[in-house]
């Protein structure tokens, strides 16, 4: 996998300026409508959709692997699975978020408080790393397999999609990495503002999607080499 192509593919694409300005619309309507009533999710749906997509024609090696924007409503009800999914995914981390938060204000007692603090620091903490990097993983393969299938069920076979990632082996440790890497190079970039922010905006799904992409490249390519080995 190549860390870089994760960022330049997108403009080889004669097509990408208009193609990001809508990946833009789409994400800044996502932060603008999320306090109305969480009405943010539908353009997030709708760009895990064209993301989905986006991993479809890197696992191909098309030439141009951002789709054209035209079938919104597809791209809405592709998006649904990958959604659901992650929300499913993070109820554990949402569950321990809000313990962490609620608890201590429970406590009178400042012993008590420094207590949970520092089991917070001791606990929590690596908890949450750990898991995000297995429940992301497993997300990951998830993505590959209903980019393969189009079934919403590739996302709750925890045995296959661990299977699968354990299989990879390096490479899966490779996708961690440059996940981990393209996090923060985008949270360097987000940080600055009004230009960063449309860069930002403009680069997350575009280049997630690619890095997936050459995921799912490296399981059909292990796939068959493994059949024809058989």
């Amino acid at each position: 996998m190549d860390f870089g192509r994760n960022f330049t593919y997108i403009f080889d694409d004669p097509e990408w300026l208009s193609k990001l300005i809508i990946v833009v619309a789409l994400t800044f309507a996502t932060a603008a409508l999320m306090p109305f009533f969480l009405a943010g999710l539908v353009p997030l749906t709708i760009l895990l959709g064209y993301m989905v997509d986006i991993v479809a024609n890197v696992r191909d090696s098309k030439k141009n692997p951002l789709p054209v924007w035209q079938d919104y409503n597809g791209y809405l009800a592709k998006g649904v699975p990958v959604i659901t999914a992650m929300i499913v995914y993070n109820l554990p981390l949402i569950a321990v978020s809000c313990c962490a938060w609620i608890l201590p204000r429970t406590f009178t007692d400042e012993m008590a408080v420094s207590f949970f603090t520092l089991a917070n620091l001791c606990c929590i903490v690596p908890f949450v790393f750990v898991y995000t990097a297995v429940s992301w993983t497993l997300l990951a393969v998830g993505v590959v397999h209903y980019a393969r299938n189009g079934q919403g069920s590739a996302f709750y076979q925890v045995g296959v999609l661990s299977e699968t990632a354990r299989e990879m082996g390096t490479v899966t440790l490779r996708w961690i990495l440059m996940g981990i890497g393209i996090n923060i190079l985008l949270s360097l970039i987000y940080a600055v503002p009004c230009i960063g922010w449309l860069a930002g905006a403009a680069l997350s799904i575009p280049v997630h999607g690619y890095l997936v992409g050459q995921y799912a490249r490296a399981i059909q390519r292990y796939r068959r080499k493994k059949a024809g080995a058989v």
